[in-house]
C-alpha cells in the first residue's frame, strides 16, 4: 500500500471517528437533558404532594375544631333540653342560680 493511500486511510478513519464522536456526544447530551427534564418533573410532583399533605393537615385541624364546638353546642342544647323538661339537675349544673 503506497503512503498516500495510507494517509487517505488515516484521514477516512479520524473522519470516521470524529463524526462517531459527535454522534456519542448528541446522544449524551439528549440524556442529559432527558434526565434534568425528569428530575425538574419529579420535583414539581414533589412540591405538589407537600403541598397537598399541607393541605390535609389544616382540614385535620380545621375538622378536629368543627368537632369541639359541635360538642359544645350539643352540651349547652343538653342542658337546655334538661332544663325545659325539667330536669333540675342538669338544669341547675348548666345554670345555677344566684338564690
Amino acid at each position: 500500500m503506497p503512503l498516500s493511500e495510507a494517509a487517505a486511510t488515516i484521514s477516512d478513519l479520524a473522519t470516521e471517528i470524529q463524526a462517531e464522536t459527535h454522534r456519542t456526544v448528541e446522544v449524551v447530551e439528549e440524556a442529559c437533558a432527558g434526565r434534568k427534564s425528569r428530575a425538574a418533573k419529579v420535583e414539581t410532583a414533589r412540591d405538589a404532594f407537600r403541598e397537598i399533605g399541607d393541605s390535609v393537615t389544616a382540614m385535620t385541624s380545621r375538622i378536629q375544631e368543627f368537632a369541639e364546638a359541635t360538642a359544645e353546642v350539643a352540651a349547652v342544647a343538653g342542658a337546655v333540653v334538661g332544663l325545659r323538661a325539667g330536669d333540675r339537675r342538669l338544669g341547675a349544673a348548666a345554670f345555677p342560680s344566684s338564690s
